[in-house]
């Protein structure tokens, strides 16, 4: 019988090998991307949306806007997040990434990954500017993550202080 952890370690290999585009497409072209000043003022903006628009938001209203009313579509949605976190801490070798800790080329990389999934391109709504969206996911998860709560599936405010980011 395996233990919790292996449980839970062999769903999370399950989710990240369902990843579409796939863990080495995401590590040949997305999670060693340069952050070019382009790339800085994009996400720049994606923060500032997401704090003057998204951050009051509660999941419930959050699934609304992107259609994602069916459970298992959210729950899509939550491993996609889940999974693209792990693969890129593992490929990086690196510490989890929290809200505390959030360099710039890590999130950028991360963000680029959410954003192409096909998870979030069969969603019957692609709210723009999505990268916002994706920004907001990414908090919801690690905020989920640092209550050591991995069912993210809740009714309450989304309670996202702006967060800062460091350039490492």
């Amino acid at each position: 019988m395996l233990s919790r952890r292996s449980k839970a370690d062999t769903r999370m290999r399950n989710r990240i090998a369902s990843l579409d585009p796939d863990r080495r497409y995401l590590a040949d072209n997305i999670f060693h991307q340069e952050l070019t000043e382009e790339r800085k003022s994009r996400m720049k903006a994606a923060i500032q949306y997401s704090e003057e628009y998204l951050q009051g938001l509660t999941v419930k209203k959050f699934r609304a806007i992107l259609g994602a009313t069916l459970n298992q579509d959210w729950a899509d949605i939550k491993a996609a997040v889940q999974a693209i976190h792990n693969a890129y801490v593992e490929d990086h070798d690196i510490d989890k990434i929290t809200k505390s800790r959030m360099p710039q080329h890590h999130l950028a990389r991360i963000l680029d990954a959410i954003i192409i999934q096909k998870t979030f391109n069969n969603l019957s709504v692609r709210p723009e500017p999505f990268e916002s969206y994706a920004y907001w996911l990414f908090l919801n998860h690690l905020r989920g993550h640092q209550n050591d709560n991995l069912d993210l599936v809740s009714s309450q405010d989304a309670d996202l202080e702006p967060e800062t980011t460091e350039d490492c």
